[in-house]
């Protein structure tokens, strides 16, 4: 079963998929970068990693990755959100 938990940037809770959407969208909302890991991964990355930020225009830029073991599930869901949040 793979266990779907992540870490916020600046926080040491572990927060399930809805909640770190959640936080996402609020610190988006506020123009403050940061970023979210899943717990999950070998030694070296995490499964997820997204990473966000705003350029000197405050645009928002979006840069995320996914291991190969990550469900198609998953990926598929982190997609459609993140070409969500990069099209407001």
């Amino acid at each position: 079963m793979f266990v779907e938990e992540y870490f916020i940037e600046g926080t040491n809770l572990k927060v399930e998929r809805q909640q770190a959407l959640k936080k996402l969208k609020t610190q988006i909302k506020h123009k403050i970068a940061g970023s979210l890991q899943s717990t999950a991964g070998d030694f070296l990355l995490p499964n997820v990693e997204i990473i966000y930020h705003f350029n000197q225009q405050e645009k928002l830029q979006i840069d995320y990755a996914f291991s190969d073991c990550v469900p198609v599930e998953i990926r598929t869901f982190w997609e459609k959100a993140i070409g969500l949040l990069a099209d407001k």
